[in-house]
This record gives structure tokens, C-alpha cells and sequence, in this order.
């Protein structure tokens, strides 16, 4: 699951404690101090598997992933 536009992650760490299964998590987002925050917050929760990245959605080349998520 991508989600463009990430901010703190608060979405993603939402998915993570919902699913029984592993899955990959992934956000973009252009601040630096937003993709900041949020991985402060995956450590917090004990979601360090959830990649994060910043960059711009525009330029981000979606290659396989099964969901994205704009918001």
C-alpha cells in the first residue's frame, strides 16, 4: 500500500495495527519534516517496517504496488 502525501504516517500506522498479516506499507511525502515526525511516531508504535520517503508525488514512478492512496 503507497500512500502519496503521507504527512506523519498517521494513516499508515493505522493499517499496520489493523492487519493480522504483514504487509508493505509505504509513504511519500515532500516535507522533510513531516516524513520526520512520522518516523519518529513508527518507532514510537513499534512500526519500523513501514518505509517512508520524501519526495514529490508528482515526480514518484508507482512501479507494483496493489493500492494507492492519495489523500
Amino acid at each position: 500500500i503507497l500512500d502519496l502525501g503521507s504527512s506523519t504516517a498517521r494513516l499508515l500506522l493505522k493499517l499496520h495495527s489493523c492487519s493480522e498479516k504483514p504487509i508493505r506499507l509505504k509513504g511519500i511525502d515532500n516535507s522533510e519534516a513531516m516524513i520526520e515526525r512520522a518516523r519518529k511516531k513508527c518507532d514510537a508504535f513499534g512500526a519500523k517496517d513501514i518505509e517512508l520517503v520524501v519526495g514529490d508525488i508528482l515526480d514518484y514512478q508507482i512501479t507494483n504496488e496493489d493500492i494507492v492512496i492519495a489523500n
